[in-house]
């Protein structure tokens, strides 16, 4: 639910999958569905812009994954191959800085970065 009581979306699971949805913005228009398993999942800020979108195959994150920070300032995209993490991917500071990239193989990282505030190359954390 949106704070001023409107709808942000219907779902249904099924066994751990997410069979369908209708995903709502915050004036209560349909913004994506799910239908069988398949279809576009958007959320949105109480201003209407986009907060992230998930795509779906059945019944699991396959695809494109992105979220932004309130203003439309992206936050992180990545990629999923039958519910894992897959392919390479990217998150950002506020101030539009790469905090860090990593690529995945089926859900397991093999590779990262992390950078400072600045932009500057940083030790991976917990090592």
């Amino acid at each position: 639910w949106y704070k001023k009581g409107k709808k942000m979306a219907e779902v249904t699971y099924k066994n751990d999958l997410l069979i369908s949805a209708t995903c709502y913005q915050p004036d209560g228009k349909q913004a994506s569905g799910i239908t069988n398993g398949t279809g576009i999942f958007l959320t949105h800020y109480q201003d209407g812009t986009r907060k992230s979108e998930d795509h779906y195959k059945k019944g699991v994150r396959e695809g494109p994954a992105k979220t932004w920070m309130a203003g439309g300032i992206p936050h992180r995209s990545t990629s999923f191959r039958a519910g894992l993490r897959h392919g390479s991917g990217t998150q950002w500071y506020s101030n539009d800085k790469v905090e860090w990239t990593a690529t995945w193989n089926n859900g397991v990282v093999t590779s990262r970065q992390h950078y400072t505030r600045e932009g500057r190359p940083a030790p991976i954390p917990n090592q």
